[in-house]
């Protein structure tokens, strides 16, 4: 499955700066922090409907 995914990607992946990558930390926090993510049980049942 891995490989399926990494070879699905049409760029190769890019590094990016500490700054950026912990910008994105911050932000993917405070998503947290909102309530703003899907549990595990969320998400088994979306992909029943699929």
């Amino acid at each position: 499955m891995l490989k399926t995914f990494i070879k699905s990607r049409k760029e190769p992946a890019q590094p990016i700066s500490i700054e950026k990558y912990n910008a994105e930390l911050r932000e993917a926090e405070a998503e947290y922090e909102k309530g703003d993510y899907v549990t595990h049980e969320q998400l088994l049942k979306t992909i029943q409907t699929w």
